[in-house]
């Protein structure tokens, strides 16, 4: 079975998403692990989840504050961030990422997803990144706002393919009200 590790960072709408779909993914042959860098645990990690609002997720969500997830031999995807939490005090904050593993534990590279592998170098979570035009009226939207589509994924994965991207810009998701339009960043994707 291949696996998709899905890293996030706080209160995360993706991991809604993610319990939506884990169905079909798994009819799929595609097992779920979310995972964030928050220190404390699973048990904890689903408490401050569920006091946030987020449903009880039928997958499993690993609490990572040592960053062994990280050493999937992927290359240089992966994002830090120094981060400053009054629940259990600073950690470093793993930033949003999508790496499949495949049946074997290998990663298949080419749904491998993160800030990094946009092609844009060293952007920092709030520089704008240009968007393709669109019926819409944003044209740039801040780099931390991206988000892998969710319901793209498992095709992405059949296909080995990166995964489809949107904005969780609230202009964007106002004009886009369900994932059957995507914004497409204006620039190739790298790897």
């Amino acid at each position: 079975m291949k696996t998709v590790l899905y890293f996030f960072r706080g209160t995360c709408s993706q991991l809604t998403a993610l319990n939506t779909h884990v169905g079909s993914l798994r009819a799929g042959g595609v097992d779920v692990v979310a995972v964030t860098a928050e220190p404390g645990g699973a048990a904890a990690l689903r408490e401050r989840l569920e006091a946030r609002g987020v449903p009880r997720l039928d997958y499993e969500v690993r609490s990572d504050p040592e960053h062994k997830s990280l050493e999937v031999p992927v290359g240089d995807v992966f994002v830090t961030k120094k981060h400053e939490w009054d629940v259990s005090g600073p950690y470093v904050m793993i930033q949003p990422a999508v790496v499949v593993l495949d049946d074997d534990g290998v990663p298949i590279k080419e749904c491998t997803w993160s800030w990094k592998t946009m092609g844009f170098g060293n952007l920092g979570e709030l520089d704008k990144v240009e968007t393709q035009p669109w019926n819409g009226p944003v044209r740039e939207v801040a780099l931390v706002t991206f988000r892998p589509v969710i319901s793209d994924l498992l095709s992405a994965i059949n296909e080995r393919r990166p995964v489809k991207l949107s904005s969780t810009h609230e202009q964007v998701q106002d004009i886009l009200k369900d994932d059957s339009e995507f914004l497409v960043v204006k620039k190739e994707i790298m790897y």
